[in-house]
């Protein structure tokens, strides 16, 4: 199945409508909802930009002050902070290692 959703999603409207789609199919079980967009991120069906797209978009706007959807939107959002914080050091981590080897020569 994840290459078919891979395929759904290579647009940035793809992936606001596979999450729509999700919405209409799970509307009356939000945990459920939880669940399948934190694996559609660690899956990347979705990323995070598409998500907090979603949760901001007009169709979201009743469920606005529901608390699965803060849940969504705070998740989300620690995950892409933990995915700068890995680059950032990965980064950090390639400098060091070049300037060693400039400092060698």
């Amino acid at each position: 199945f994840h290459e078919v959703l891979k395929t759904l999603t290579d647009s940035d409207e793809g992936k606001l409508h596979i999450l729509r789609v999700l919405y209409e199919f799970w509307r009356d079980h939000p945990q459920m909802i939880s669940v399948l967009v934190d694996k559609f991120i660690r899956t990347q069906i979705v990323d995070c930009a598409a998500v907090a797209n979603w949760v901001f978009s007009p169709e979201m706007a009743h469920d606005f002050t529901r608390f699965y959807v803060w849940e969504i939107l705070h998740s989300t959002i620690r995950k892409m902070n933990k995915h700068v914080q890995k680059i950032q050091k990965e980064l950090d981590e390639a400098k060091e290692k070049l300037e060693k080897q400039h400092n060698k020569k």
